[in-house]
């Protein structure tokens, strides 16, 4: 993924207006926000630090992305960004996504998938519900000038199948 960065990060916009704006964030907030995560200095640090990060493809036409990564602290995976263009909203794709991220969570030995969903992202957090996640937390985090994450923590349980 190194050599998409540039890709990602504009394809990333695209798919972060359509959830976000205009109903959930103003143009300007959408845009710092946007940058926080998806500019090229972004991507690159959540690379550094292990961030897996994979192209949604259907019939060879890009539908979204999704990364995460192994926390250092406890048996867990980080879902860090899980976005599907409009066009696949709907469609059973997402729940796809969320069952191939739980598969690597168990080939990397985690017991949990954490993620952060903003709290007025109801699309997300029942599409997220329907696969097994709860809401652990509520988490504010002030990022200055009057604008803050306001997420829900989702956490889903996973364990290994049984052997028959």
């Amino acid at each position: 993924m190194p050599s998409d960065f540039s890709v990602l990060a504009e394809y990333s916009r695209i798919l972060w207006r359509a959830a976000y704006e205009p109903d959930l964030f103003s143009a300007d907030i959408s845009e710092l926000l946007w940058g926080r995560s998806y500019s090229m200095a972004a991507l690159e640090a959540a690379y550094a630090v292990g961030e897996k990060t994979f192209w949604v493809m259907v019939n060879g036409q890009r539908a979204g992305f999704v990364a995460y990564r192994n926390e250092k602290a406890g048996p867990r995976m980080r879902l860090s960004k899980l976005y599907l263009h409009p066009s696949f909203w709907g469609q059973g794709l997402g729940a796809w996504v969320l069952q191939s991220v739980t598969r690597a969570a168990l080939d990397a030995g985690a017991a949990c998938i954490e993620l952060y969903v903003f709290r007025r992202n109801v699309r997300a957090i029942q599409a997220y519900q329907r696969a097994g996640f709860k809401v652990a937390r509520e988490e504010l985090t002030d990022l200055g000038g009057g604008v803050v994450y306001d997420d829900f923590v989702m956490a889903k349980e996973i364990e290994s199948p049984k052997a028959v």
